[in-house]
């Protein structure tokens, strides 16, 4: 009996620790040294956003993106389009700006006639 009251208390323990660091790592700034645009085409998910990122020399693992989408909720609103990435943002700032309607307008002019 005080083996498994042990065991369970280490198991939450080392729970405990592993969720501290997944949230700070999440948290953490990437290192983006350049502005770039992140290219999301429609129905795109963590496997697109994880190729996107290591286009941009952002190594993350897919893991890591995969469980930020579902323990924040972004699975089902991660928008399609164009958006802006700046220099010390966090993954859960990138996920954010993606779930958003942030997209980068562009204008342009259609002559008459």
């Amino acid at each position: 009996m005080r083996k498994l009251f042990f065991l369970c208390l280490f198991g939450a323990l080392g729970f405990a620790i592993l969720a501290s660091w997944f949230d700070n790592y999440i948290k953490a700034p990437l290192p983006v040294e350049n502005e770039f645009v992140l290219e999301m085409p429609q129905g795109a998910g963590a496997k697109t956003l994880n190729v996107q990122l290591r286009k941009n020399n952002i190594l993350l693992h897919d893991l890591v993106i995969k469980l930020a989408i579902k323990i924040y909720g972004f699975d089902k609103k991660i928008k399609a389009g164009e958006f802006l990435i700046v220099p010390k943002m966090s993954l859960l700032n990138i996920l954010n700006v993606v779930s958003s309607n942030k997209v980068i307008m562009r204008k342009i002019t259609i002559p008459e006639g």
